[in-house]
């Protein structure tokens, strides 16, 4: 009987330690992948800016009669 405790502790005990890891990986995994939307994001906003500021830069290029 006292076997049978033992080797019900040691399940506990691997069943908490495969929690307790798969949670820590689980939240590594949001964090790289929250960070990576917000990179995204930036990059995206930047290129929309540049494509804007770019198409202004024409317009009043082709206003002066430059091009």
């Amino acid at each position: 009987m006292e076997k049978l405790g033992k080797i019900t502790d040691y399940t506990d005990l691997i069943e908490q330690t495969v929690t307790e890891e798969t949670d820590a990986g689980a939240e590594k995994v949001s964090k790289v992948a929250a960070t990576g939307y917000v990179v995204l994001l930036g990059a995206a906003f930047f290129l929309n800016l540049l494509v804007v500021v770019s198409i202004f830069g024409l317009m009043i290029l082709a206003g002066l009669n430059i091009i």
